[in-house]
């Protein structure tokens, strides 16, 4: 015989609408987003690990500073390993940088996204993302060195996903760095200038894994620099970079993010659910608590504990079950296309199909289901395994009974308040948390742009010069203002710093004190923050290539946040690295160094290429962190929605009673919703600095992740404006209880009175 409870569920969901609409679409919302980042994270993904065999991506290169020649590629190739000529060109577009290469046909090849390759000697190609970002379309012409070339086809270098000029700059750039290709007639047809001798190399017998990969090349690269150490005719320096694959930024860096990206979706998507499941325990708690009297029926006339704690069961995983698989159905059609486009917008990929994951519809179905199963299950057992008289008694306690907390002070409206607070103190606990959550979430989409707007004004504001030259080898220049420095890149762990030789009594870098000892050195305030260094600490670094390292000693601080950079006099400098008492690595200048030849200089450091972090990271995360606000603002809205709701619901019998004795609706309303509103405005108050902490920690492990150091900092006006968009939500959820608390009639108190 079909069970009569299942004539309840239409009644319930009819009852309680608005309670299960605004579940339902959040749900349905949430794992729409979840599911269409994950598939496309999966997908997206596949397709970059099939590349590295698809357009045969390099094992990894090496730039010198002059070309190789014969004897050098002779002992090089003599280790296993077959040799590319990769030698491009840099050329300035106005503000921007173009890298040239000639059309590439066997190693690092271009997946065309639009349009075809360069076929004529004035014809180019070029990266689709820095197209997309500067509207630059096939057809149209670009001018380099006075020369017209048109734009054929948009493509995607599979050793170019992310857009890094450099592999030691902190942020990618694809908005003013450009990567193309053109015949070989019309890249020979461009002057050297900013000709640099790059070459590529693929191991013969092909690792085994990245770690074995990596492994292989650092022995190359020893073995290499060991080998231009024993030539007479080149210098330690002539070796100007050895990049694995595994350690190059253009390469590597798309897929970290994607890695570091799934693991926050999945905490992000744990946490939210449990607050959803704690709602829906608390809500269906209280509907057990509205219908006692039929349970304590039900459970006389013969129904089991089990059967009943399925029944009130059955509605929250009903909701959850169809709103995971509408969010899923989102997910792989819609959503899966805009989750797609933010990577899209951030880095050069090549395209991809959409893959079946099975790990992200386990995570997005069963894993929301079996977190609202087990919190719904444990919240409910322990009440339902009361005996039925209990229940027909109404006397739902759990534990031995404690006495009320008297209240003897204050008045009327002020007691009555605080007795409803500890009558519903679970509610809002679970409202307090909710109220964290998005107060973190918020607080995380709010930050970026002040942050990265202050960060930008720092780099601007501590620009050691107006422009710092790069050599790639010693020249001297009559501009008495040029002042020269060493500067050598070392790292630690996985992180670039940058090892400064600075003159004694530096115009450009006022104010630095210097020691005199051999190894002691100043650090950047960056350095200090990033490594939680102090004055005395010992700091080991060690040479990008091969296995030396470095011990310093910590003997001052300067205040520079921009960088990640230690500081010793140059003189000392050149004793430390073993090389000749004047050597130079290049120039501070404010102004231009007309006397140095252009085919000289190996790079030129401007307030553009300073400010490149800030401005990719604006344009990358722009849109994310607006989605991370209007999601925040969501669980806050439906939260407090749902259990204020909870709350008037509850006391439904107390507010009639409340109506019969003469308060009115505005009263009634007052009293309960003002208990609603305290515990609200504390919450968003009292999270506040919680949610700093939190931030501060999840920003550590982004910067983990990330070359450089970006300062810590919530501009002010976020502290109120947080509080001030909770108050704004919270007024709405106000109106709409009381329209709930007009409908509750006076007769209510007359029903159960025993």
């Amino acid at each position: 015989m079909k069970n009569p409870l299942f004539k309840r569920y239409q009644r319930a969901l009819i009852a309680d609408a608005g309670k299960y609409i605004a579940l339902f679409l959040f749900i349905a919302i949430f794992i729409g987003f979840t599911s269409g980042y994950m598939v496309a994270n999966h997908s997206i993904v596949m397709a970059f690990d099939e590349s590295f065999e698809k357009y045969n991506i390099e094992d990894g290169h090496f730039i010198l500073r002059k070309e190789a020649d014969d004897a050098l590629k002779e002992f090089v190739t003599s280790k296993g390993v077959t040799l590319y000529d990769f030698n491009y060109k840099d050329k300035e577009i106005g503000e921007d940088t173009i890298r040239i290469y000639p059309n590439r046909e066997k190693v690092n090849l271009p997946c065309v996204m639009e349009g075809r390759l360069a076929e004529e000697e004035d014809e180019i190609v070029i990266d689709r993302l820095y197209g997309e970002n500067n509207e630059v379309t096939i057809g149209d012409v670009m001018e380099i060195e006075g020369r017209q070339y048109t734009v054929t086809g948009l493509v995607a270098l599979s050793d170019y996903t992310a857009l890094f000029k450099t592999n030691t700059d902190m942020m990618f750039n694809a908005s003013l760095f450009c990567v193309g290709l053109m015949t070989r007639e019309g890249y020979e047809a461009l002057d050297n200038k900013g000709l640099v001798y790059c070459t590529a190399y693929k191991f013969n017998d092909p690792p085994a894994d990245d770690e074995e990969g990596w492994e292989r090349s650092n022995e190359l690269a020893a073995d290499l620099d060991d080998y231009i150490d024993k030539r007479k005719d080149m210098r330690d320096d002539d070796l100007i970079e050895f990049v694995s694959s595994q350690d190059n930024q253009a390469i590597r860096f798309t897929q970290e993010d994607f890695g570091a990206d799934m693991t926050m979706m999945e905490m992000l998507l744990v946490i939210v659910m449990a607050v959803l499941a704690f709602i829906f325990a608390v809500t269906t708690q209280s509907d057990i608590e509205r219908e006692a009297g039929a349970i304590g029926t039900l459970r006389a006339s013969g129904y089991t504990r089990t059967e009943m704690l399925l029944h009130y069961m059955f509605l929250p995983l009903f909701i959850t079950v169809v709103a995971a698989g509408v969010g899923n159905i989102a997910g792989y059609t819609k959503m899966k296309e805009t989750m797609a486009g933010l990577y899209y917008h951030s880095y050069s990929l090549p395209t991809y199909v959409t893959r079946w994951s099975t790990k992200a519809f386990l995570e997005t179905t069963l894993l929301p289901c079996a977190i609202v199963f087990v919190v719904t299950l444990l919240v409910l057992f322990r009440m339902l395994r009361l005996p039925p008289l209990k229940f027909l008694r109404r006397d739902l306690r759990t534990q031995k009974q404690v006495h009320d907390l008297p209240l003897e002070h204050g008045g009327f409206l002020t007691r009555f308040r605080i007795r409803i607070l500890i009558q519903n103190r679970a509610s809002y606990l679970v409202l307090a948390f909710g109220i964290f959550l998005a107060v973190v979430l918020l607080m995380f989409g709010l930050m970026f742009g002040p942050v990265l707007t202050r960060f930008r004004g720092v780099i601007i504001d501590s620009m050691i010069c107006e422009r710092q030259y790069v050599l790639k080898e010693e020249v001297e220049t009559a501009d008495k203002d040029a002042e020269k420095y060493c500067m050598y890149a070392l790292k630690k762990e996985d992180d670039e710093v940058s090892v400064y030789g600075i003159e004694e009594d530096s115009r450009y870098l006022t104010g630095i004190e210097l020691p005199d000892v051999l190894n002691a050195v100043t650090i950047s305030s960056a350095c200090r923050d990033k490594y939680g260094l102090k004055t005395g600490d010992r700091l080991r670094l060690k040479v990008r290539y091969g296995s030396r390292s470095f011990d310093f000693i910590v003997a001052g601080i300067f205040d520079y946040e921009s960088t990640v950079a230690i500081y010793m006099k140059r003189a000392l400098f050149n004793r430390v690295f073993f090389l000749e008492q004047e050597y130079f690595t290049g120039y501070f200048s404010d102004r231009i160094l007309e006397d140095i030849p252009e085919e000289q200089v190996q790079t030129i450091i401007t307030e553009a290429d300073m400010t490149t972090i800030a401005d990719q990271m604006m344009d990358s995360l722009g849109g994310v962190m607006g989605m991370f606000s209007y999601f925040a603002m969501a669980i806050f809205a439906i939260v407090v929605y749902i259990l204020a709701k909870l709350i008037v619901d509850r006391n439904s019998h107390a507010i009639s009673m409340l109506k019969i004795l003469g308060y009115t609706n505005g009263e009634v309303g007052r009293l309960y919703n003002t208990a609603t509103a305290i515990v609200v405005v504390f919450s968003l108050v009292a999270s506040l600095p919680f949610a700093r902490i939190a931030i501060k920690n999840l920003l550590g492990m982004f910067l983990s992740r990330m070359n450089g150091y970006l300062p810590f900092y919530i501009a002010p006006r976020i502290y109120l404006f947080i509080p001030a968009i909770g108050i704004v939500l919270y007024a709405l959820v106000h109106l709409l209880q009381m329209r709930r608390v007009r409908k509750i009639p006076m007769g209510e108190a007359l029903k159960n009175v025993e």
